[in-house]
């Protein structure tokens, strides 16, 4: 349940079409103590005035899961955020996979004409999951920021990265940075947008590792430092999302202060943000967006605040000049424990007068603790979506903050077999090949080019780039091909990474970024190729839905195919043509695989359906 910006409405979830259910399937007639669960159904989205004068209106509604799927397998709406106007709502949904993916759906919430819902827009199919309350608006309401989850990625497992998207229909979305690992989830975004106004609207301040400093140690002691490496400290960075070239969008350190945590926006020239001190107290900061400068306020929490505990950040409230701090204590096996962590505890922090916090006469004052013991929040991870208002209110009844203050791919250390080595029988020519090979623009035998191996250092231009990309880019390999066979080589990989849009269509982290696979259709389009893609009769993209439907779009050309299971991370290939029994295809995996049985097609590798092709 999250509370509109205006205080006037909330948006909540319940299992199936009745608003008078519980996200957690329990009837809201009667005393909790006699209900009983209700039969697992998707879930719906509804919005209610809180003085009651109009009743929920159903908003959204998940489709419903095949018959073989299980509540366990549904996809789960998992959080929720309003724009800054209350005219939108966020719906960020968790498909459990495997793999986990995430779906970020735009609701436009303002009562449509008839009885049906408001239209939906998916904004993007996330090959990681994206953890719940990380879901940031920027006061403009044209950014989200969010940070995702990647247990199996190209760039390592267990990863965590900052991701920012665009809320409108085909907008940007953009991998940020990493943010550390998910041993240690921050509790809440480590971010801060510029306050409403600002000249700085489109700037992202955020907390990330620091880069490791050289060390001067050896010995016995330094071998056995480094079997046992401590987690690396944390910096201040800024990003800047209207940077066209890809060198000014990469983030940059402000100053080399460390373990600074939960930034705010004071104003336009100056953040806040608390840090850990040699004492054990915590330390109010001032922090120059521009140089990095940092300087102390004289303000401390009292040793011992927050300790023994992970992914410790803070929630802002501006407007009151306080401050929620949020950790996770030590997972003990509690059942309620939040992802990443075990229970979710938090201590309001604010000034003995209000506003002075983030006032003036910060040097004179001390910093009251109004929660000095711990708080023990549990928080379900099917409702972490309950959002900062009603922790707060939990703790005082507080308003909630405004917006201001608030694939594919093995595993780099997998060892890669020699390019030729076949997974399964080579089989020579498909039964039943693309036809009608002038008419789509296909040369001539293109259908027995030999794959691309994603691996070999001969395919890029730099041993750098060879280094960066080989785990991440199967999907820009398989772009490279299809290319290719519609006469348009390339003169390396780092060409068809530069047509996939590093950071904004792929990572090397996690790899295509969005698993519908828009980014390689703009990339088709940006070579003169008209691309296709399966679309519902509302316009969204889609997956295709069967064998026979899948081989309908082979008989018009080869398919860009994504294999979300394939390798344990997901992987994208060719598909080339098919027979009875199964399809034909091009992997740049090394393992130069060229056959897959439909079994196989659906269950080792995963198809999820998502395709791109070429269209006549």
């Amino acid at each position: 349940m999250v509370l509109a910006p205006d205080g006037d409405q909330v948006a909540y979830v319940t299992p199936g079409s009745a608003s008078a259910v519980t996200a957690m399937g329990w009837s809201t007639a009667g005393s909790a103590a006699n209900a009983s669960p209700q039969n697992p159904q998707p879930e719906t989205v509804w919005v209610a005035p809180l003085d009651g004068s109009q009743p929920p209106r159903r908003i959204f509604e998940l489709p419903t899961a095949g018959t073989s799927a299980t509540p366990v397998d549904a996809e789960h709406v998992v959080d929720l955020a309003w724009a800054p106007d209350g005219s939108r709502l966020v719906v960020i949904t968790r498909q459990a996979g495997p793999p986990v993916r995430s779906r970020v759906l735009l609701l436009n919430v303002l009562p449509a004409d008839g009885d049906s819902p408001p239209g939906a827009d998916e904004l993007v199919l996330l090959p990681a999951e994206l953890l719940p309350d990380s879901a940031v608006p920027d006061p403009t309401g044209r950014w989200l920021a969010l940070v995702s989850h990647a247990a199996v990625a190209p760039g390592g497992n267990n990863l965590l990265n900052l991701c920012v998207l665009e809320l409108r229909a085909g907008g940007t979305f953009r991998d940020v940075a990493d943010v550390g690992s998910g041993a240690a989830v921050p509790a809440a975004a480590p971010v801060a947008w510029p306050p409403e106004g600002s000249d700085a609207a489109d700037r992202l301040a955020f907390v990330g590792p620091a880069p490791a400093a050289s060390s001067n140690g050896g010995g016995l002691f330094g071998i056995f430092g480094a079997l046992r490496p401590a987690a690396p400290p944390s910096g201040l960075f800024m990003a800047d999302l209207q940077a066209s070239r890809l060198d000014d969008a990469q983030p940059r350190r402000l100053g080399t202060a460390i373990n600074n945590f939960g930034p705010v926006w004071r104003s336009q020239t100056t953040l806040f943000g608390f840090a850990r001190q040699d004492d054990g107290t915590l330390a109010l900061h001032s922090i120059d967006p521009t140089s990095g400068a940092v300087h102390d306020l004289g303000v401390r929490l009292p040793a011992g605040t927050a300790q023994g505990i992970t992914g410790l950040s803070a929630r802002w409230d501006v407007r009151h000049g306080s401050a929620l701090l949020l950790a996770h204590a030590p997972d003990g096996g509690s059942s309620g424990a939040s992802a990443g962590g075990g229970p979710l505890q938090a201590w309001m922090a604010g000034s003995a007068n209000p506003g002075d916090l983030l006032g003036s006469g910060l040097g004179r004052l001390a910093l009251a603790v109004c929660i000095v013991a711990a708080v023990a929040l549990v928080v379900p991870f099917g409702l972490a979506s309950i959002g900062f208002g009603a922790i707060l209110g939990a703790a005082g009844g507080l308003h909630a903050p405004s917006a201001a203050g608030s694939p594919g791919q093995l595993a780099p250390s997998q060892s890669v077999p020699a390019a030729g080595l076949q997974g399964v029988p080579v089989v020579v020519a498909p039964v039943q090949s693309v036809a009608a090979t002038r008419a789509h623009g296909l040369i001539a035998g293109w259908a027995d080019r030999d794959p691309l191996n994603q691996y070999a250092r001969s395919n890029y231009r730099t041993d750098a780039s060879w280094r960066t990309w080989r785990g991440a880019d199967c999907s820009a390999a398989a772009l490279d091909w299809l290319l290719g066979a519609y006469g348009q080589e390339l003169s390396s990989l780092d060409e068809a990474i530069a047509l996939v849009g590093p950071g904004t269509g792929i990572s090397s982290r996690i790899g295509l970024l969005d698993a519908r696979g828009p980014a390689l259709a703009r990339a088709l389009d940006a070579r003169g190729l008209a691309a296709r893609e399966p679309r519902a009769g509302n316009g969204q993209l889609r997956p295709l839905g069967s064998i026979a439907e899948l081989e309908a779009w082979l008989d018009q050309g080869p398919l860009l195919m994504d294999g979300a299971r394939w390798f344990g991370e997901g992987h994208w290939f060719v598909g080339i043509g098919y027979d009875g029994s199964g399809i034909y295809i091009r992997d740049s995996s090394g393992w130069d695989t060229r056959y897959l049985s439909w079994s196989r097609l659906y269950g080792e590798v995963g198809f999820s359906g998502w395709v791109v092709g070429v269209a006549a």
